[in-house]
């Protein structure tokens, strides 16, 4: 006899998931001697608390990230910086537009207005940007100075990352 009917998970905890999702995978990406620039794992503590500052786009560090990490590495933290910096929900969202997959009329409305956006065309015309462009296009080309010399450390400030 089958038990009483599975209640659909709310929102919030659809977020709560979606974002501790993240979080692990990031981890376990991590973890992975290829991330590390010694080809040695980081370490899970060190792993964890990288991948969840990256997700929340707290900006704080216990590695030197790039002394630390290889080039797979650094590319998977500005990947977990642009999943947490644009928003996990509004980045599934738009996954969802990019893909082709029909999105209720309540959320595409919410979605433009938590994008100021005024328009379908102008969210389509959004979500083509953010997937054709690489990470910190913007910044680069605001402020050219980032990309010269040797400076590392410039290159994965939040403002670098997360500019569309």
């Amino acid at each position: 006899m089958p038990g009483p009917p599975r209640q659909p998970l709310s929102p919030p905890r659809i977020l709560a998931l979606g974002m501790a999702g993240v979080i692990v995978a990031g981890t376990l990406l991590l973890l992975l001697p290829i991330s590390s620039a010694t080809g040695q794992s980081i370490g899970l503590l060190r792993a964890v608390f990288t991948s969840t500052s990256a997700v929340c786009v707290t900006g704080l560090i216990v590695i030197d990230t790039p002394s630390a990490l290889s080039g797979f590495g650094q590319s998977i933290l500005l990947l977990l910086i642009q999943i947490g910096g644009l928003g996990y929900m509004t980045l599934s969202t738009l996954v969802a537009i990019a893909l082709g997959r029909r999105v209720g009329l309540h959320t595409r409305f919410s979605l433009q207005e938590s994008l100021n956006l005024s328009s379908r065309r102008e969210l389509l015309q959004f979500t083509a940007t953010v997937f054709k462009k690489p990470p910190g296009w913007g910044a680069r080309s605001r402020y050219p100075e980032l990309g010269s010399g040797n400076d590392h450390r410039r290159r994965f400030s939040t403002a670098w990352a997360n500019t569309p």
